[in-house]
């Protein structure tokens, strides 16, 4: 395999002597295309404030582009080229790279770790890309990010969280640190049930540790209705209530609706008082 480049010294060393002149030039915005291996999930988030700079001062660092098929490729500078477009600029600096998909990627991924803009789930896809996709060993990626290889292994074995678990970790709603303790939970309900706790009672990772080791009181698993409470809880639901809850006990009942507005809930007593006629 052809020895990688060891992109974690950063991003100005590794143009300047790994690409024989790069070009800097002023490019039609509209010329230019967003990057299909674009580390970030979500580039557009936050660039209101950018594009408020952008149209007062302009672009004051340029992007990284390649010439794809007679137009421009973003490698990096996604939310500077967005917010430059949001702003109405005609045109964007940018600097002209050749660099085939892998180097692309490369390039993305280490501006963005640069930078801190991806969260543990995009860092874990993008290493995935380099690894399935062209081949990279994760000593190799380990070498191009500046990291350790234990580091690059434990950010893949994120992906293996349950899609709950993996919502709640993009949306920050809980931390690497969680993520990986919940790691430790092999069935993927009791991971989902685990981190709902966390979230809901704030815990730190070492109180999550303790969670899991039984030191910490945990959460009770949440009663499945039986197939006569759903059958009645589908019956207020198809009168109007937003959420409709039943439990059948042996010596009471609990009924709990839920309703937005005084309106849903008046057209739902209008609705029941029609069905008892």
């Amino acid at each position: 395999m052809k020895e990688k480049r060891r992109l974690g010294r950063g991003l100005e060393a590794l143009i300047s002597e790994d690409f024989s002149g790069p070009e800097l030039v002023s490019v039609p915005v509209e010329m230019i295309d967003p990057n299909p291996r674009q580390p970030r999930a979500r580039p557009e988030d936050e660039i209101e404030s950018l594009t408020a700079s952008i149209g007062k001062l302009g672009v004051l660092q340029p992007v990284l582009v390649r010439e794809v098929g007679g137009r421009y490729e973003l490698i990096a500078g996604q939310r500077r080229w967005m917010a430059a477009r949001a702003a109405g600029l005609a045109r964007i600096p940018a600097m002209i790279l050749e660099a085939d998909d892998a180097t692309s990627l490369e390039l993305a991924l280490v501006e963005n770790l640069q930078r801190k803009n991806l969260n543990p789930l995009e860092e874990a896809r993008a290493i995935l890309h380099l690894s399935e996709d062209f081949g990279m060993t994760h000593e190799e990626i380990a070498n191009a990010i500046g990291a350790d290889r234990a580091t690059i292994t434990n950010k893949l074995r994120l992906l293996a969280l349950s899609e709950p678990v993996l919502r709640l970790l993009e949306e920050g709603r809980i931390t690497e640190g969680h993520a990986r303790v919940l790691l430790r939970v092999d069935d993927p309900e009791e991971q989902a049930r685990f981190a709902a706790f966390i979230v809901e009672k704030g815990l730190t990772v070492r109180e999550t540790e303790k969670l899991l080791a039984g030191e910490v009181k945990a959460p009770r698993k949440k009663k499945e209705p039986s197939p006569e409470e759903r059958i009645y809880e589908s019956a207020f639901a198809s009168l109007g209530a937003r959420s409709a809850r039943v439990r059948l006990g042996k010596r009471k009942i609990i009924l709990t609706l839920e309703f937005k507005t005084r309106g849903e809930l008046d057209g739902f007593l209008g609705r029941l008082k029609e069905r008892a006629q």
